[in-house]
């Protein structure tokens, strides 16, 4: 039966003791320190040539990235393009360029002092909301006159 050999824990010795202790022959602990040393050293260029590599291969893969991206839009504006091209007859192609622009078709549109001086004065909001201006209809076109019975005197 093996018998557990238990460790012996240090007797600390005292701050004297330690002062007065003789120098060893064998350079132990200086060699320790190299030991220890060279570790540090070897531990961090491998952690300088694991970072190294770490960037290489995102920078890699940023690469590859945009490059697909680059691909995928370029691939996107050629279909739009066909697309537009397919959509759009040569007949109507030629009455688009002889159309006025939209700027001179604003020009064109009357002044506050054109429009009909009838206007509604009082709106509820429902009618506010379908008065608004949009793209497709300008606010003189949402005008309505007033009625015309509500104006003369009974």
């Amino acid at each position: 039966m093996m018998t557990i050999r238990r460790r012996k824990t240090r007797k600390r010795r005292s701050p004297q003791k330690k002062r007065s202790r003789r120098r060893r022959s064998t350079k132990r602990g200086s060699q320790v320190k190299r030991r220890r040393r060279q570790a540090m050293t070897h531990r961090k260029k491998r952690r300088v040539k694991r970072r190294k590599k770490e960037i290489q291969t995102r920078r890699k893969r940023t690469l590859k990235e945009k490059v697909k991206l680059l691909v995928i839009n370029l691939k996107m504006i050629l279909l739009l393009k066909l697309k537009k091209e397919l959509r759009v007859p040569q007949k109507t192609r030629q009455l688009q360029k002889n159309q006025p622009q939209k700027s001179q078709q604003l020009k064109n549109l009357p002044l506050l002092s054109q429009l009909p001086k009838n206007l509604p004065l009082k709106q509820t909001r429902f009618q506010q909301q379908k008065l608004r201006p949009t793209k497709s209809k300008p606010l003189f076109l949402l005008a309505k006159p007033r009625p015309q019975h509500r104006l003369q005197p009974q």
